[in-house]
């Protein structure tokens, strides 16, 4: 058989095999993965929205408690500017300044209390001069009440006292402006972040929104796809079902055709070679036997195509059973090395394991291993070697027949186990396509593993006995 280099690896090859096994039901996996992908963007979304609701609450929450002690800070104002208001009825300067110092503490725990929410600089200023005015006429009604104190004296301290205590009111209105300043910014901070939040609730409802859009959309066109994936492969397997029937078909006619050639054959050619012998051996010895023996030798070629036609046509019923693979490799060698001795050719056995046993029909697997050992011989009329090589792999027998040719062409290749293709003026093409239908029918196969300028190797798959 002429030989050649192999094929250059394609690089796109890996890719279109991957995508060619793709089939419309794996397209559900692929939306599994989508929906999960969805699942987890949902999420996301609700954890983001969460966070900027947290962070929003927490600030108003910070403002909201300012505003608090801003208030409880004017009604404890008020209530401190009374003690120096009522002194002037009461006249109990003990017990409005014991009534001015507790509120005094209550102001400043207040202010302590609510220190880094909010800037009280100007107001503390109007406060402390308001409790010192507001300290001052408690000390002239102290002078006001020292025993024998003149009248001009008197009333120089209660003067100094209205004084203060008008001085008092206003600084008290000055803090209480201050407050209500701080307030002011207060809420308008607090609408600030109403307005930030409601802004940013905006976006993540209108991402959200698109989002979801798009997840539709989405799922509109797998489903879509898939539709047109799953017409698709019905159209494929309907056609490869109608390819497969047509090929039946063309065998079934084929069979039909080598049946009825083989057995029109038969009579006729048993007839010519048995008259052919009868004169073989009543004719004198000279040319004319020797073209009666050419005669007998010629019909029993036909005679042994006509057998394989019809073997091929036939459904053949393997008997198979556990045969240790060393002994029918080795009768193989033995007949092949009888043929390699006229062109040179050197047949050698690798046997990994001798007890190596497969199941199989030993006659089928004799006859299968010939024809492969006899095609890698014509590709070797110039010397070479022959290798029947034998190994374990898995579960499987692996029968390599490698040989030293010049190689197979590209285009012999995809058509070798192709019944009736052949490459010699005096082939058949029956032989290779006999191989894999007799591998077939024992769950073996076979295949070409390599070929080019070095040999080609054909592999032949079988399986081990139980």
């Amino acid at each position: 058989m002429p030989r050649t280099d192999p094929p250059p690896i394609d690089p796109a090859a890996a890719p279109r095999a991957a995508w060619a096994r793709f089939r419309w039901y794996h397209l559900y996996f692929l939306l599994a993965l989508f929906d999960l992908g969805v699942i987890l963007a949902s999420i996301a979304l609700y954890h983001q929205s969460l966070a900027a609701f947290r962070l929003a609450l927490s600030e108003l929450s910070q403002v909201d408690q300012s505003l608090r002690g801003l208030r409880d800070i004017r009604v404890a104002m008020v209530e401190i500017n009374a003690p120096g208001n009522d002194i002037f009825e009461s006249r109990d300067v003990g017990g409005e300044q014991r009534r001015f110092e507790g509120l005094k503490d209550r102001v400043e725990q207040l202010i302590a209390r609510g220190r880094g929410n909010h800037e009280l600089g100007s107001f503390r200023h109007h406060l402390a001069s308001m409790l010192d005015s507001e300290a001052r006429i408690f000390e002239r009604f102290q002078v006001l009440a020292t025993p024998g104190l003149p009248d001009a004296e008197a009333r120089t301290a209660f003067d100094q006292a209205s004084a203060l205590m008008a001085t008092m009111d206003r600084f008290q209105a000055g803090a209480l402006r201050d407050l209500a300043l701080v307030e002011t910014t207060l809420r308008d901070r607090q609408e600030g972040l109403l307005e930030d939040y409601a802004a940013t609730l905006t976006h993540s409802t209108r991402i959200e929104r698109v989002f979801f859009l798009t997840v539709v959309l989405v799922l509109i066109g797998i489903f879509w796809y898939g539709r047109q994936l799953q017409r698709a492969d019905e159209r494929m397997v309907a056609h490869r079902e109608q390819a497969l029937a047509e090929r039946q078909a063309r065998f079934a006619a084929i069979g039909e055709v080598c049946s009825t050639v083989a057995h029109g054959i038969r009579n006729p050619l048993a007839g010519i070679s048995a008259a052919a012998q009868v004169a073989r051996e009543l004719a004198p010895e000279g040319p004319l036997g020797e073209s009666l023996a050419d005669i007998v030798f010629e019909s029993r070629r036909l005679e042994e195509r006509a057998d394989r036609l019809l073997d091929f046509a036939n459904p053949l019923q393997p008997r198979l059973e556990d045969c240790p693979l060393g002994e029918i490799l080795r009768p193989v060698a033995r007949g092949l090395q009888a043929q390699a001795m006229e062109s040179g050719v050197n047949v050698v056995v690798k046997l990994e394991n001798d007890a190596l046993m497969v199941r199989a029909d030993p006659h089928m697997l004799t006859e299968v291993l010939y024809e492969l050992g006899t095609n890698s011989l014509r590709a070797m009329r110039d010397g070479g070697e022959l290798r029947l090589c034998v190994a374990q792999g898995g579960a499987r027998a692996v029968v390599r027949v490698e040989d030293t040719g010049c190689g197979i062409p590209d285009a012999v290749r995809a058509r070798l186990f192709e019944l009736f293709f052949t490459t010699r003026p005096d082939g058949t093409g029956m032989g290779l396509a006999s191989c894999r239908k007799l591998l077939e029918l024992q769950g073996g196969r076979v295949e070409l593993e390599s070929s080019g300028p070095g040999g080609s190797v054909f592999r032949v798959d079988l399986p081990l006995a139980a």
